[in-house]
C-alpha cells in the first residue's frame, strides 16, 4: 500500500493574546455613568445574550421553488449557489438545476438523455453530476462550467458507468467507474476550467480490495470514499490523495464504514453500519489529529451523516427509535449538540419531513422537505439573526467586562 502523508496539522498561527492587562483594555466608566449604564443597558445586555443563545439554534427557511411538481437540493457553495434536480415539465424524470441567490432554478440540461442530477458545486460555479443515458440505468458523469456549459465525462463507447460525485475549487472532479463485472475504480478528472475533457484518469486502488468509490475531495487533494475490501468484510472507509494510494480507515467497530465528506482542514465524515442490522450506528468525525469523535446521540436507532463544513458542523438523517415516524434531517454542532431541523424552524412552519444533504461554511443548509400542499420542494435554511444584528452581542460582552472591573455595587447607587 502506498504510504500517505500525515494529515495537515498546521492550520495557521494562533491569534496572540493582548499584551496589555484587561484593566488597560477595558477601563470602567465613571461611577455615576456606570450606574446609569448598568440600570439602562444591563437588561439590554442580558437580552442580547439570551437572543444570541436562541439565535444559535434558529433558522429561516426559503423555498427554492420548482417549475414542475418537485425539486431536491443536493449541495451549496459559500456563495449561496445551490444545485440539485427538479422537474421542469410534466412527466419529466428530473433535470439538474443551478440556483443563484435572488434567481430561479436554471435547467442545466441532459445532453439528449432522459434525465440528469447535480451533486456538487464549487466556488467557481462549476457543477458535477450524473447524466442518465437511457432507461437501462446507464449513466455518465458531467461537468458544467459557466461559459462552457454542460460536458460529459468519459467516453460513450466505453462499457462503464461513470458517476461524478464531487469537485474542488481547482476543478478536480472525482467519482467512480463501474465496469461490466460490477467492480468499481476511482477516477479523477483534472482538465480544469473550460478545457477539453481529456484529463480523466483512473486512480490506483486499495491493494487487496475489489474496488474504490469516491465521494468527496478538498482543495488540498485529499479524497475520501469507501473500498470493497472483500465479500466477507464488506466496505471500509478510505482516505487518499491525488498523488496516488489509499489508506484503509477500518470499520470503526461496526460491520462496515464509508467516508462521505471531507472539509478543507482534512476532517473526514464517516458513516458506520451496524454489525447485526441494516442500520447506521452513528457518524464519526475522523479529525486531522487522527482522533475519531462520535456525532449525535449515542443510542439512536440509525444516524447517517451527509456533509460537514469547515467548522465541523454536520448534517444528515436520524431516527431515534425503530419504527418511529419522528426521524428526519439533523444538524450537529459543537456548541448546540444534536438538533432535528424541524426544531430549528420558527413555530408554525409549513415544512415537514425535512432531509438535509449539504451545509456550507456559513452554516446554510440545503435539502428537501414536504410542504403543506404535499409537494416536495428544495429548501435553503439560513441561521438567524443576520450578522448585522450582532452589535447587541458585542454590547453585552463589553458591559459584562465593565461590570467586572467597576463592581456591581455601583449599580445600587
Amino acid at each position: 500500500m502506498t504510504p500517505l502523508p500525515d494529515f495537515p496539522r498546521n492550520f495557521g498561527p494562533r491569534p496572540r493574546a493582548p499584551t496589555a492587562p484587561p484593566s488597560a483594555l477595558f477601563r470602567p466608566p465613571p461611577r455615576r455613568l456606570a450606574g446609569r449604564l448598568c440600570r439602562v443597558l444591563g437588561p439590554v445586555s442580558l437580552a442580547a445574550a439570551a437572543a444570541s443563545a436562541a439565535a444559535a439554534a434558529s433558522y429561516s427557511i426559503h423555498d427554492l421553488g420548482t417549475p414542475g411538481l418537485w425539486s431536491r437540493a443536493r449541495d451549496i457553495n459559500n456563495l449561496g449557489q445551490v444545485v440539485g434536480e427538479a422537474q421542469f415539465s410534466p412527466g419529466d424524470p428530473g433535470h439538474a438545476f443551478l440556483h443563484s441567490p435572488g434567481g430561479v432554478l436554471q435547467d442545466l440540461g441532459t445532453l439528449g438523455g432522459p434525465s440528469s442530477r447535480a451533486s456538487a458545486i464549487n466556488e467557481r460555479g462549476q457543477v458535477s453530476g450524473l447524466l442518465r443515458t437511457g432507461d437501462d440505468g446507464g449513466h455518465r458523469g458531467f461537468l458544467y462550467s459557466p461559459g462552457a456549459g454542460l460536458q460529459a465525462l468519459g467516453s460513450s463507447d466505453r462499457p462503464v458507468k461513470v458517476t461524478a460525485e464531487a469537485l474542488n475549487n481547482h476543478g478536480h472532479v472525482v467519482g467512480h467507474l463501474v465496469g461490466d463485472t460490477g467492480s468499481s475504480a476511482a477516477f479523477v478528472y483534472s482538465g480544469g476550467l473550460g478545457s477539453a475533457l481529456s484529463g480523466m484518469s483512473e486512480l490506483p486502488g486499495l491493494p487487496g480490495a475489489q474496488g474504490v468509490a469516491l465521494r468527496a475531495i478538498n482543495d488540498s487533494g485529499l479524497i475520501v470514499g469507501h473500498a470493497e475490501v472483500d465479500n466477507v468484510t464488506g466496505r471500509h472507509a478510505v482516505v487518499g490523495t491525488l498523488a496516488g494510494g489509499f489508506r484503509d480507515l477500518g470499520s470503526f467497530g461496526g460491520r462496515e464504514s464509508s467516508a462521505v465528506a471531507v472539509n478543507q482542514r482534512g476532517d473526514v465524515l464517516v458513516n458506520v453500519r451496524d454489525i447485526d442490522a441494516n442500520t447506521y450506528l452513528r457518524p464519526y468525525l475522523y479529525g486531522s489529529d487522527g482522533i475519531a469523535r462520535p456525532v449525535g446521540p449515542a443510542h439512536a436507532y440509525t444516524l447517517f451523516g451527509e456533509d460537514l463544513n469547515a467548522r465541523g458542523q454536520v448534517v444528515g438523517y436520524a431516527q431515534l427509535q425503530p419504527g418511529s415516524t419522528e426521524g428526519g434531517g439533523f444538524l450537529h454542532t459543537t456548541e448546540q449538540g444534536f438538533n432535528f431541523l424541524r426544531d430549528l424552524l420558527p413555530p408554525g412552519s409549513s415544512w415537514s419531513e425535512l432531509s438535509a444533504f449539504a451545509i456550507n461554511d456559513h452554516g446554510q443548509i440545503v435539502g428537501d422537505g414536504v410542504m403543506r400542499d404535499g409537494g416536495v420542494r428544495a429548501f435553503l435554511m439560513t441561521p438567524v439573526p443576520e450578522p448585522a444584528s450582532g452589535w447587541l452581542l458585542v454590547a453585552g460582552i463589553l458591559l459584562t467586562v465593565w461590570r467586572r472591573q467597576a463592581d456591581f455595587a455601583r449599580c445600587k447607587g
